[in-house]
């Protein structure tokens, strides 16, 4: 008994040791690798010295990886292309594959291809979407699997050395009986429903919501 706990607690402690290891140490100076773009080009990393460098490992077949997309879209516009640039690198399709979805759902970033899945393997990318950050010296500073959201993405492009954005922008508040179309909105004639009705319907919705929205940071295409 005693030998099975001390075994569980060196285990336990090897885990501790490998999850504190840092993003740098995980991607080595392999982030100076460079591969063809979907037009033509051979770009990486290190074309773009000086700059915090977002790259983003994905594929067409991956779900979580088109709500990724969309949040790098919505910050980079907050962000000058000339202190932080972002790349997409497409892993393990051919660039007809790549070319046909990006018709589709085009990318305002260069689209880099890795057919062969040298670059991603070599960096220990096992799932989509996976987020490369490497700060402006050319340290890798981020290497994870999973959905970031905007507000921890721009948290690593501080941490990486980009200034700060431009003001997020926030929707304007609008009333719930604004947003009503005019022939939908309660009449100042009817009758509430009981509290206890509006309480019953009220309880469920949120807890829906909340647990969908629980849900998409965790949502992960893997390999196989």
């Amino acid at each position: 008994m005693r030998l099975l706990r001390r075994c569980s607690l060196l285990l336990g402690l090897l885990l501790l040791a490998c999850d504190a290891e840092s993003a740098q140490a995980r991607g080595g100076n392999k982030q100076g690798f460079r591969l063809p773009t979907i037009d033509g080009r051979k770009l990486g990393p290190a074309d773009f010295k000086g700059k915090v460098v977002v790259a983003d490992f994905w594929a067409t077949w991956c779900r979580p990886c088109f709500l990724q997309a969309d949040i790098l879209h919505a910050v980079r516009e907050q962000y000058p292309e000339a202190d932080v640039q972002f790349l997409a690198i497409d892993v393990g399709e051919d660039e007809k594959t790549v070319r046909a979805f990006l018709a589709k759902r085009p990318m305002p970033y260069p689209v880099l291809l890795d057919e062969d899945e040298k670059v991603s393997g070599s960096l220990g990318v096992v799932g989509f979407p996976t987020l490369l950050v490497i700060d402006r010296k050319g340290d890798i500073t981020y290497l994870d699997t999973g959905i970031v959201p905007s507000k921890k993405l721009r948290e690593l492009l501080a941490q990486a050395g980009a200034p700060a954005p431009a003001a997020v922008p926030t929707p304007a508040a609008v009333s719930p009986a604004a947003a009503l179309p005019s022939e939908a909105k309660p009449k100042p004639a009817v009758a509430p429903k009981p509290l206890a009705s509006v309480k019953s319907v009220a309880g469920r919705c949120p807890r829906r919501a909340r647990g969908l929205a629980a849900e998409l940071p965790s949502a992960v295409s893997m390999r196989v």
